[in-house]
């Protein structure tokens, strides 16, 4: 069984890996958000106002890939934890302490 110290260990690391791709992913949706809806194109309106026509298309694309970065980058976060603390326990369990062999001297089975 793993120990408690190993298991919190693994969850703080799955933690701070997660939290780098969620930083990423985020970003990625901020800059399309402000790309797509901040910047946006200017159009010329009635009686020559301008205004801000948003751009769906940076917006949506770019909150679709922020939030696959985000999964893909939590879920390889877990797979990069999990086998390691199994891996390591398997190599614990498996470790067999030496056995002492003692070798006896031969006896002499010819009679003369």
């Amino acid at each position: 069984m793993v120990s408690w110290d190993r298991a919190f260990r693994g969850a703080a690391a799955f933690v701070a890996y997660s939290i780098i791709w969620i930083l990423i992913g985020v970003g990625i949706i901020i800059f399309g958000i402000y790309f797509g809806f901040v910047v946006g194109t200017q159009q010329r309106g009635l009686f020559g106002m301008t205004y801000t026509e948003p751009n769906w298309g940076v917006a949506i694309i770019s909150i679709i890939v922020g939030v696959i970065i985000i999964e893909l980058g939590t879920y390889a976060s877990w797979l990069k934890i999990e086998p390691e603390i199994i891996a390591e326990e398997v190599e614990k369990r498996l470790k067999i302490k030496p056995i002492e062999v003692q070798i006896l001297p031969e006896e002499d089975t010819n009679p003369h």
